[in-house]
């Protein structure tokens, strides 16, 4: 599956077999993590080219069409030879309402439509939305290569993913007159290749993804069978056939390139719903749409957001409205559709901009379609059964977990926020419990006799001691897979020569998903050991309160 971020109120949606059922966002580079968000890098530029390289991004916004308030900055630490690339605030933007950050143009952007075709009772025939989406493509820019508009103009998923692939591979490779945008842009600030996008489709199996075995299997199960899916695709529509009047990539396109322009696809894409037509119609296509420079906002947890991605004509109307305008004559200016990046909140001047990759990410789904995960995920969840019949059996009561924890001091106030994230996360798995904290067991609060309530201690402590040693299991099968004592600097290790490896860019290198991988590995230690101990103190407490109920 492919997974893509979404436009504000864009349900999600599955491509056949390569989007994941989340929305789809996009990541840059090998990406790299600081304390609050994920930050991703462009191509290696030495320090001393930092102000020419800003330069040079702000005179390809101003010739790409793009308005913007914004600037390219690095962020979070700087190496002696690499900078990292977020986008900030040239100024206070949205002290009074909503301000605009970014604002790209729907022409410039390569949107295609994704999914089957659903021509149901109202709904508008989504060929003919393809065909509207390629001619605003082509007015602006250059005629599609004749195969790959094909694929995308086609009515099922298949065809439509493959053409999106060949269409992205076409925009930043070929030499095509007219193309100037997505060749400048690929050239210049999307990664290259496996050293500078992390992702499990370029990831080196034996070494890289097996780092999960310990741990997260199913992720290299999905990682073989998006290969071998794109691999049947390649063979199917008989790709290394192609010409390059076809295709349009001069010296063809093969397996290897499938997997890189998918892993940006799964990365970069903004996933939307094309809406209403001029006349009111519904018109329910899915599209992915991938807009240069929005791409390099970065990842930040709900509370840190500051801006969010919309998709429209500027007079309100929809993506539809959008296209209708753009075949007609429109333009921007004239309401002619933009993908913008717009302010949440008051924004300062030098204030990174970040926006939200998707609702309620775990880190698995952030390792799977973006390549990096975030420490203390606070949407992370461990599982609490054997099997999935167990779990409801098995859950805790989060109300008396969140009493002992204050009791025991676990969390109090001034605790820091990775205790904070880690201890709701561990309580919500034992739980079960995704309610907000005002309604936490509203329906629990009964009055019991005291027989029950022994009774429900002595099965709470039962159930309590089940699943810590299902976990001590879990992360004892982990920690054989390291060697020393001190895991932490061990692993510590293990990041630091990895991201070595795949600084060398060697043939016999690490690719840039090995460190993130181990990255993912570290967080998933500490987050099972966290919750080892919560659940030790919480027996202990059960034991303490139930000598308490026999003495009386």
């Amino acid at each position: 599956m492919m997974m893509m971020r979404r436009t504000n109120a864009c349900s999600s949606f599955s491509l056949f077999g390569l989007l994941p059922n989340t929305p789809l966002r996009c990541c840059v580079r090998r990406r790299q993590q600081n304390r609050k968000n994920h930050h991703r890098t462009t191509t290696t530029i030495k320090m001393s080219m930092m102000t020419t390289e800003q330069d040079a991004f702000e005179d390809a916004m101003k010739r790409f069409g793009i308005r913007s308030q914004i600037r390219l900055m690095t962020v979070g630490e700087k190496d002696e030879d690499e900078m990292r690339y977020g986008l900030f605030a040239n100024g206070n933007v949205g002290w009074t309402e909503p301000g605009v950050l970014l604002e790209v143009p729907l022409d410039v952007c390569i949107v295609a439509p994704i999914g089957d075709d659903d021509d149901d009772g109202g709904v508008i025939a989504t060929n003919k939305t393809a065909f509207d989406i390629v001619k605003v493509f082509e007015k602006r820019n250059a005629y599609l290569p004749t195969f790959a508009k094909k694929l995308v103009q086609a009515k099922t998923s298949e065809r439509r993913e493959m053409g999106l692939a060949l269409w992205l591979l076409w925009a930043i490779r070929a030499e095509t007159k007219g193309n100037d945008v997505w060749r400048e842009y690929g050239q210049n600030w999307l990664p290259k290749d496996a050293h500078e996008l992390p992702s499990m489709l370029l990831a080196r199996e034996e070494e890289e993804l097996s780092v999960c075995a310990s741990f997260d299997p199913q992720l290299i199960e999905d990682a073989m069978q998006l290969k071998k899916k794109i691999k049947e695709m390649f063979v199917k529509f008989e790709i290394q056939f192609k010409s390059e009047e076809e295709i349009g990539v001069r010296d063809g396109v093969n397996v290897e390139d499938l997997y890189y322009a998918f892993s940006l696809i799964r990365s970069r894409a903004i996933a939307a719903k094309v809406g209403e037509t001029p006349e009111s119609r519904v018109d329910n296509t899915d599209v992915a749409v991938l807009a240069p420079c929005v791409d390099m906002a970065n990842h930040a947890a709900s509370k840190d957001v500051n801006a969010l991605k919309k998709i429209g004509a500027s007079d309100g109307g929809g993506m539809k409205g959008s296209l209708f305008r753009l075949v007609n004559g429109g333009t921007v200016d004239g309401g002619g559709g933009s993908v913008v990046l717009e302010t949440r909140r008051a924004v300062k001047k030098d204030e990174e901009i970040t926006i939200s990759y998707g609702p309620r990410l775990d880190n698995k789904e952030l390792m799977r379609a973006y390549g990096f995960c975030l420490e203390a995920n606070k949407f992370d969840r461990l599982e609490i059964g054997q099997q999935r019949s167990n779990e409801t059996t098995w859950a805790l009561n989060a109300t008396k977990m969140r009493s002992m924890c204050e009791e025991m001091e676990i969390v109090y106030r001034g605790v820091d926020e990775k205790t904070l994230n880690y201890v709701d996360a561990i309580v919500r798995s034992v739980s079960l419990d995704e309610s907000d904290f005002r309604d936490d067991d509203a329906s629990a609060a009964t009055t019991t006799t005291e027989e029950n309530v022994v009774n429900n201690n002595a099965k709470e402590l039962e159930n309590a001691f089940k699943i810590h040693a299902l976990w001590s299991v879990r992360l004892n099968a982990i920690l054989e897979t390291l060697s020393e004592t001190d895991l932490e600097d061990e692993m510590a290790s293990l990041i630091e020569t990895a991201e070595e490896r795949n600084r060398k860019k060697q043939n016999d290198g690490a690719t840039a998903f090995l460190p993130a991988v181990l990255r993912y590995k570290q967080n998933h230690i500490r987050f099972l050991a966290k919750g080892c101990e919560v659940l030790q103190s919480y027996i202990d407490w059960l034991d303490d309160e139930e000598e308490e109920e026999e003495e009386i």
